[in-house]
């Protein structure tokens, strides 16, 4: 009987060891596991672009882009005159190479085209009759709610945006005469508006001028798309 008994409690452990292994292999080899949480992937990339948020800060005195070598051309602008398209494009992608959002060739060309719709290019860095400033005629509230913005959900991104504020000047300098701030606002804030997406809703011209009326002028705004399109045309 007591040998019965052993013969028992040996098979009863040798299945709950068996059970154990099994769970413990599909937990290893269960692809479920291997599911990636895109909120896991920015927390992730935001953990890594803050190693080089103090690289970024020197840069922004040494005029060396990180990763293509791309100069900061126009440092500020008092308008009444025009900035050179390529200089001026040049700038957009320095600075958009050092903001970690998506960027490619289409928000480059959607805030050159948002300057020469807003600003003839730099022209106009003061709005006549409003308080919209910078060549790309942002105004102080939407800066304000921009920057709270990121500060709470973007820490990182905020970080690197205001790298490019000068802190020797005064807000209203900043915000009327400070090209690469004023470049990284406007492209974070049609980010903003338009998610990860927006390279994708910004692929034509038509694309961007839909996508400017929409979330940058507004309804609100005189501007119209024609206008996009004609402005465009002629001062780039």
């Amino acid at each position: 009987m007591k040998s019965k008994c052993i013969i028992i409690s040996s098979i009863i452990f040798f299945i709950i060891n068996i059970i154990l292994m099994y769970n413990v292999l599909y937990s290893t080899f269960n692809t479920s596991n291997y599911y990636i949480n895109p909120i896991n992937i920015k927390q992730n990339k935001e953990t890594i672009v803050k190693s080089y948020i103090e690289d970024i800060n020197r840069t922004y005195y040494n005029s060396k882009s990180i990763s293509k070598n791309t100069k900061i051309i126009v440092w500020s602008w008092n308008g009444n005159n025009s900035i050179k398209t390529e200089q001026l494009k040049q700038t957009i992608i320095a600075v958009q190479e050092r903001i970690s959002i998506p960027t490619n060739n289409n928000t480059v060309d959607l805030i050159l085209e948002t300057s020469a719709v807003e600003s003839l290019r730099g022209i106009f860095v003061k709005q006549t009759k409003g308080p919209a400033r910078g060549i790309l005629q942002m105004e102080p509230v939407t800066e304000k709610y921009l920057q709270k913005w990121l500060k709470q959900y973007h820490p990182i991104i905020y970080s690197e945006v205001m790298s490019f504020y000068n802190k020797s000047k005064s807000k209203e300098w900043n915000r009327t005469h400070n090209v690469p701030y004023q470049i990284a606002m406007s492209t974070t804030y049609y980010w903003h508006r338009c998610g990860d997406d927006l390279i994708s809703l910004i692929e034509t011209r038509n694309n961007r001028a839909k996508v400017w009326k929409q979330f940058y002028n507004t309804y609100k705004g005189k501007g119209t798309i024609a206008e996009y399109h004609k402005k465009a045309e002629t001062y780039l």
